[in-house]
């Protein structure tokens, strides 16, 4: 019976298995949403180059529709069908001081049949942050781009 399991074990992985080499990702279209916390809502994508204007949003100024204190930032990872990556990634929120606003790695990615997964990073309190830097890492492959969240009277 142990010799039929690892016979099955073997084929299940086949000889290389074990051994192959990391499957090339790709990130592609990071967006950042906010959060209307009078809806619930999530507003239309405001990731470079798309210019907006975002003064006061935690009292629903500038060209925001509600009040919004936090956002959504998203990228997809990219790769040929489906996959399950086990290369991490990385992704982050920072201020101009490089101050962590939020952060997350996740350790593997499992991507559809059309070679897409799309992974999410919440951000608290971004309403005045100022400048902030949204940035993802998979490998030797990096994306980054920075949105102004002004304050003030």
């Amino acid at each position: 019976m142990r010799r039929m399991n690892r016979i099955a074990l073997l084929i299940g992985f086949g000889t290389t298995g074990l051994h192959a080499e990391p499957v090339p990702a790709h990130l592609q279209g990071p967006q950042v949403r906010l959060w209307y916390e009078e809806s619930g809502r999530l507003s239309e994508d405001i990731a470079p180059p798309r210019s907006i204007t975002l003064w006061n949003t935690i009292i629903g100024e500038g060209e925001a529709e509600e009040i919004a204190n936090d956002a959504l930032f998203t990228i997809h990872v990219r790769t040929s069908g489906e996959q399950n990556l086990a290369q991490p990634l990385f992704l982050s929120a920072t201020d101009k001081a490089s101050k962590i606003l939020a952060q997350r790695t996740f350790k593997s990615i499992l991507t559809s049949k059309d070679g897409n997964a799309v992974v999410p990073l919440w951000v608290r309190d971004i309403g005045c942050a100022g400048t902030v830097v949204f940035a993802a890492r998979i490998g030797s492959e990096r994306q980054s781009f920075s949105i102004d969240f002004p304050c003030g009277e």
